[in-house]
């Protein structure tokens, strides 16, 4: 599903000095594979998972989506790429407080031209599968921490990705409802058997994947699973 090979990222700061976030890293995900990467602020991991994304043009080596280099597509071939193959949870909910949350998972389905059943009743499905189906009307300022960020794993599902990209998603949450969030992810990969690649700080938490990386500066210490 995912190939790295030699991936460098390297930051300019100032006239004179350069730091490599990520230093010649070489690594293989299996489609179906839920990977849990810690480490310490500045390890490195973030950096890793916008390269993955698209986000990030690695300073030298490869970034493969399926056999794809992204960085042999255009902005429109990278963009539509995103949109209908990849999922995307962060650390701090970004929704849109204007809208409800039925409307805020269905926000995704509006760009790339995305055809099927009913977006509304997809979001709703989603919805009810995340836990909220009686919070569909509800806006952001209504929703306690976690449940805003349940909202953003069905917004995160509402294309149908194959691969779903989550940076520090509970960091942000108390243990109680981190947990929840975490069993939430675990139950989607077990009922879907989508890719999962999640960043996070707390060591503990490696439990839910089903392998783990650990990053130390710039580069993968070890793997488990």
């Amino acid at each position: 599903m995912i190939t790295l090979r030699n991936v460098t990222k390297t930051y300019t700061l100032g006239r004179d000095r350069t730091v490599e976030a990520v230093r010649g890293v070489t690594l293989e995900v299996q489609r179906g594979e839920f990977v849990i990467i810690t480490g310490r602020s500045g390890s490195g991991k973030t950096t890793l998972l916008n390269l993955v994304a698209g986000m990030t043009r690695p300073t030298s080596g490869q970034v493969l989506l399926e056999d794809t280099d992204l960085w042999r597509l255009s902005d429109r071939e990278q963009s539509l790429l995103r949109n209908r193959k990849l999922g995307f949870v962060f650390q701090f909910p970004s929704l849109l407080p204007s809208l409800t949350a039925l409307e805020n998972v269905v926000l995704p389905t509006m760009f790339g031209g995305q055809n099927g059943p009913d977006p509304y009743e997809r979001a709703t499905q989603l919805l009810g599968e995340v836990g909220l189906q009686d919070k569909l009307a509800s806006y952001p300022r209504q929703l306690s921490a976690g449940q805003q960020q349940r909202v953003v794993v069905a917004r995160a599902l509402m294309n149908g990705p194959e691969l779903l990209l989550a940076d520090e998603p509970t960091s942000d949450l108390d243990e109680q409802t981190e947990q929840e969030i975490m069993a939430l992810f675990r139950e989607i990969h077990a009922r879907t058997g989508l890719t999962i690649l999640l960043v996070t700080h707390t060591s503990q938490l490696v439990s839910y994947g089903t392998k783990a990386l650990r990053m130390s500066e710039g580069l993968i210490a070890d793997s488990t699973g």
